[in-house]
């Protein structure tokens, strides 16, 4: 039997940025296998503001499946200013399209991080906002097709023609 939690120990050694398939041993299945023991990790994860730690379980959520439940702790991540990732937050968000996350996502995307020159954070967003698609998210794009940034204005513009050819 796997066991997940000796698999995310021993990616906590692996360098993120090594040119390995760490995802190689990791049992693919068309459902998710280890929910529970990923919710419980992501809020070790929070508790302790472990950002290595955060970027292996995301990245496990990812590979498992992700579903509702883990959108809680998603929001509370999604403003938190101890780790660096955002985007996979955001992501993530997007994979599961529940209408909940609509909120932040706005707020996300119009809360542009100095380092974020070319927007990449507010894309993002607003593709995950595309992707929830329902009324309340296709105006909060149209909110962002009106922002006096003008990358996160030609985004939003974007992401609203391709949601209106659909």
């Amino acid at each position: 039997m796997f066991d997940i939690f000796s698999f995310y120990l021993d990616l906590l050694k692996t360098d993120p940025f090594s040119f390995g398939d760490p995802w190689a041993e990791f049992p693919k299945s068309d459902t998710a296998q280890f929910t529970g023991e990923l919710r419980s990790l992501l809020a070790t994860n929070i508790h302790q503001k472990n950002d290595l730690g955060l970027l292996w379980t995301l990245g496990l959520i990812f590979q498992d499946g992700p579903d509702k439940s883990y959108v809680p702790a998603l929001l509370d991540l999604i403003m938190a200013d101890w780790h660096t990732r955002h985007e996979d937050v955001v992501d993530l968000l997007g994979e599961i399209c529940d209408p909940i996350a609509i909120e932040a996502l706005y707020v996300r995307a119009i809360a542009v991080p100095e380092y974020d020159e070319m927007r990449a954070l507010a894309t993002k967003c607003i593709h995950a906002l595309s992707c929830i698609a329902v009324p309340v998210a296709i105006e909060k794009i149209e909110l962002l097709a009106e922002s006096q940034d003008s990358l996160i204005r030609e985004k939003a513009k974007f992401y609203l023609q391709h949601i209106k050819k659909e």
